[in-house]
């Protein structure tokens, strides 16, 4: 009975040899680990290399916006014009000079009378809201309402698009036209004249299709 007991003893040293071994030089565990076997790791770096990848989250009130955008038209005969497109809304504003001066104020004007135009399409909703946006005389600048139209204050059309352009309605009216506001302006001292229009599409798409149809989207981009 001495052998087995000592091959017990010396099975027992050689045990505790290969636990000591193991802690200091780390023993590898071949068991496979399951957790995340079956699933492909993406290194966080590459989730932003494809443009196609949209990775910002949208809100549940997201929808479709018109982002301010504004052509000028330098081809006119001694007029600047300016077509935009923002929201549910598109229009003109011109001027009756064509130079360097002309140009800074013809887009300073229409930028600041575009501020409370929102992109999401949410106002104008209504011909008050819409004749609203038209400044006032004296609001912006040295521009002071012409009195010469013989309307006080901005002038509406809300029957049809034909009866604001001439020949030209037909982009606006197959795409929703609801209404047109505008008013002219004068500087005197500068002997310039200013008209400003602003329609309701009544949707953002709607405004989108007719300004490119109507070729507004043409021009120099500001």
């Amino acid at each position: 009975m001495e052998r087995p007991r000592a091959l017990l003893q010396g099975g027992a040293l050689a045990l505790l040899a290969m636990g000591y071994l193991c802690l200091n030089a780390g023993c590898s565990d071949d068991t496979p680990d399951r957790s995340g076997a079956d699933a492909a790791v993406i290194p966080a770096a590459d989730k932003g290399d494809n443009p196609a990848v949209d990775t910002e989250v949208s809100g549940p009130d997201a929808g479709p916006k018109n982002e301010l955008a504004i052509y000028l038209n330098e081809e006119l005969l001694g007029t600047f014009e300016l077509t935009y497109l923002l929201g549910r809304t598109c229009g003109r504003v011109a001027l009756n000079a064509k130079d360097d001066e002309a140009k800074a104020e013809l887009e300073s004007f229409a930028r600041t009378a575009l501020a409370t135009i929102p992109a999401d399409g949410s106002k104008p909703t209504t011909d008050q809201e819409l004749k609203a946006l038209v400044p006032g005389s004296g609001e912006i600048g040295e521009w002071a309402e012409d009195a010469a139209d013989g309307v006080s204050g901005p002038w509406l059309i809300n029957t049809d698009a034909y009866a604001w352009i001439n020949g030209g309605g037909e982009p606006f009216q197959q795409n929703g036209f609801v209404a047109v506001a505008g008013e002219a302006y004068l500087w005197s001292e500068k002997s310039w004249r200013l008209t400003f229009e602003v329609v309701n599409m009544g949707s953002v798409e709607g405004a989108l299709a007719a300004f490119t149809g109507a070729g507004w989207n043409e021009g120099t981009e500001l």
